[in-house]
């Protein structure tokens, strides 16, 4: 199915409430473990796919200096920023890593967007809501 069918055939199977679904790309774009960017509607975004299989549409800018997290990595059910290895949780939580000395960050947000997949697409709802990063203590 090609996207102007896989968008026919969504709009065909929602309510008229949902006319803000996006498409994205297909579900086969983003293997487990993947991440790649986007563009929708004037948003970059990036979408990525963690190892439990579960999608995840996030503003495609970290929030310490605002390079691309699609050009990052994901590992598990997180996802690292390449520039200087800021790592986020399914949730967009900021995960602290072990070599960091501080424990007080200033607090900053990134953007998560609803998503969902259907008729074998990745569709992204443009209003975001914003998810405060903080900082998450791990036990060791």
């Amino acid at each position: 199915m090609d996207g102007e069918n896989a968008r026919k055939h969504f709009v065909k199977s929602t309510s008229s409430s949902d006319n803000r679904w996006s498409f994205v790309c297909f579900c086969r774009d983003i293997a487990p473990e993947t991440a790649r960017g986007y563009v929708v509607k004037g948003n970059r975004l990036v979408v990525w796919r963690d190892a439990q299989g579960y999608v995840h549409v996030w503003n495609d800018q970290c929030p310490h200096r605002g390079d691309p997290l699609s050009s990052g990595e994901v590992n598990g059910c997180l996802i690292t920023c390449l520039s200087h290895g800021w790592r986020f949780d399914v949730d967009g939580q900021r995960v602290r890593q072990l070599s960091e000395i501080s424990t007080h960050h200033k607090a900053s947000f990134i953007r998560v967007y609803r998503s969902k997949e259907h008729a074998e697409a990745i569709w992204v709802w443009i209003e975001p809501s914003r998810v405060q990063v903080t900082h998450v203590t791990r036990n060791p």
